[in-house]
């Protein structure tokens, strides 16, 4: 059997090397635009929109607004509590020591600030204002969540309990 170019086996095929290629140039756009929309998705658990939304909220609900600053540290309390009590590597993480402290708190997984934040953001929605919001807050929050596990930056355990904190202080942060 003759040995021919990639080109000339895929005429000699009877398909042409500018399809193939073009397959894999929108195979390679599909998978750009997937990584860079995961990666977006992953800013909106954090905190500079966290304080977007509160200066939105100061400005309509000043109370609301005052609530989420209030959960926001209660959160940050917590979370921060459990990462120095109970110390999980991210997935994406490949050393295992760490000589500081805060390198140590930044490299650990559990529990998921960002998926706490969405999660005090779904509350402040569902509390604060129409059941639409409260929709779109909850997508937002599935969202990060989401997106934290394809980034590999938590495990899915990681970010349950960061949305299950951040749902829980949301409860007592705008019920109680």
């Amino acid at each position: 059997m003759a040995r021919y170019s990639r080109c000339q086996r895929e005429k000699v095929n009877g398909s042409d090397a500018f399809v193939s290629d073009m397959k894999i140039g929108l195979r390679f756009a599909a998978v750009t635009l997937y990584k860079n929309f995961v990666s977006d998705t992953s800013v909106l658990g954090g905190l500079p929109f966290y304080a977007i939304i509160a200066a939105y909220f100061a400005f309509t609900n000043a109370i609301l607004a005052f609530k989420m600053l209030y959960a926001l540290a209660a959160l940050f309390i917590v979370v921060y509590s459990l990462k120095l009590l109970y110390f999980k590597k991210r997935p994406d993480v490949r050393k295992s020591r760490f000589p500081s402290l805060l390198e140590r708190l930044e490299n650990s997984s559990f529990p998921s600030v960002h998926a706490g934040r969405a999660g005090l953001l779904y509350m402040a929605f569902f509390y604060g204002h129409a059941p639409v919001l409260s929709l779109m807050g909850l997508a937002l929050a599935a969202t990060v969540a989401a997106s934290r596990v394809a980034l590999k930056r938590h495990y899915p355990s990681d970010v349950a309990a960061g949305a299950v904190l951040g749902f829980i202080i949301g409860y007592f942060a705008f019920v109680v």
